[in-house]
């Protein structure tokens, strides 16, 4: 029974974790209503600041964007001012600098219409599993 109660106590004390979110570039689509957003995300000291890629509607902004479903997802990212976003029709060139990758995918749907991502990577780049 103490130990119940304890376990309430730990848990009732803990407050949530304010994680900070950024729109850091945009990059509109010449030929479709789409953007093509960098948003970082900071949990504080303890924490790697996340890197996000993701595509919006024309105008949307990044605070409601759902980085669950992100296009890339990645920390411990050394440089980056070296990430690279190229339109060129439905299809998106991606130069993304060395870091940790979470996870990637190939290929995004918005309003309706599928956008092809390519990516290059730093050559130390490991362990990349594109997700379809």
């Amino acid at each position: 029974m103490l130990l119940a109660g304890f376990s309430f106590f730990v848990v009732a004390g803990c407050d949530p974790i304010q994680v900070d979110k950024a729109t850091i570039d945009k990059v509109e689509s010449p030929a479709y209503d789409v953007d093509a957003l960098l948003i970082t995300t900071d949990a504080g000291a303890t924490t790697s600041v996340g890197y996000h890629l993701v595509l919006v509607k024309r105008g949307e902004s990044g605070e409601n964007a759902d980085l669950e479903d992100s296009i890339i997802t990645a920390d411990r990212l050394n440089n980056p001012g070296g990430i690279v976003v190229k339109w060129k029709g439905k299809d998106i060139d991606v130069m993304w600098p060395n870091s940790q990758i979470i996870r990637a995918k190939e290929h995004e749907v918005v309003g309706g219409q599928t956008f092809r991502i390519h990516f290059t990577f730093d050559k130390d780049q490991k362990d990349l599993q594109l997700k379809p």
